[in-house]
């Protein structure tokens, strides 16, 4: 059992390497998640009538 927890920790992970970074996507991404989160913090109109 230590010989494969071991084996883990020295070994490298059998993945593929990150994709280089886009600053293009990037952007966007950063503005979707700005807009939610001002989505988000909005407060919620309150119904007068309880409802």
């Amino acid at each position: 059992m230590r010989k494969i927890l071991l084996d883990g920790f020295l070994h490298c992970p059998l993945t593929e390497a990150l994709p280089a970074a886009d600053d293009a996507a990037l952007a966007e991404l950063a503005a979707h998640v700005d807009g939610a989160a001002r989505r988000r913090d909005r407060p919620q109109p309150v119904d007068p009538r309880g409802r």
